[in-house]
């Protein structure tokens, strides 16, 4: 739970709506599907690995980002992932 705890809050922090998630699926939200789906393909050329969810899944134009921790994660993977959709976020101004 302290993983999910970082998560979340490192996402908050950053600028990220993870949609009042309180579990180990911590989902980011984009927008777009286009966005979505351009933003999951610059978080996997920074080297991270995540899930998009799109319509129907997610209702049209709330495409949302999945990503799930759980208590292997170290801190340190954690705040990579943090740093890359710091990167992709700022560079697609979705922050």
């Amino acid at each position: 739970w302290q993983n999910v705890q970082h998560l979340r809050d490192g996402m908050n922090q950053l600028g990220f709506d993870t949609l009042g998630s309180q579990t180990p699926i911590v989902p980011v939200f984009i927008g777009t599907d286009d966005l979505a789906m351009l933003f999951w393909k610059e978080l996997w050329a920074e080297g991270v690995f995540t899930t998009p969810a799109l319509p129907p899944a997610v209702p049209p134009g709330e495409s949302i980002i999945r990503t799930s921790v759980n208590a292997n994660h170290s801190s340190e993977q954690l705040d990579r992932l943090l740093e890359a959709f710091g990167t992709v976020g700022r560079r697609l101004q979705v922050i």
